[in-house]
């Protein structure tokens, strides 16, 4: 069953993308998507790993989505449009798939006495021990 489609959005306002998935489904802000403006030249189907590493997109233009699937498992899969790229807070879609903002770079960073490690899909602050 695709609650999604079979009523109107059941998602509120606050995270209105609602998204199928096995036995249910569930409602994410908008954010966490990436409009594809040439979602058309898509020729293939496509391979990208985005967000954890157990999580693989399948770009499918002819069944017009992207399929979500956790351990390459079709009893695992969620389908979203082909003109929506899923990316998780701390990832940016670079054209081809999702891949991590280094936020030490771009921001906002730390404070001035504390040094920055970047992780995937996020960051960390370390504070600088003093000399003395």
């Amino acid at each position: 069953i695709d609650e999604c489609t079979e009523k109107e959005n059941p998602c509120p306002d606050d995270k209105p993308r609602c998204v199928n998935g096995p036995g249910g489904y569930k409602c994410v802000e908008l954010e966490h998507y990436e409009e594809s403006e040439d979602s058309e030249e898509i020729e293939d189907t496509e391979l990208n790993e985005i967000t954890e590493p157990e999580y693989d997109a399948v770009i499918d233009k002819d069944e017009n989505a992207v399929v979500i699937a956790k351990d390459d498992s079709r009893a695992q899969q969620q389908r979203v449009s082909v003109g929506r790229r899923p990316c998780p807070p701390g990832y940016r879609f670079d054209g081809e798939k999702c891949g991590d903002i280094d936020e030490c770079r771009e921001g906002p960073g730390c404070q001035e006495h504390e040094r920055c490690v970047n992780r995937m899909g996020s960051y960390d602050c370390h504070l600088l021990c003093k000399v003395g």
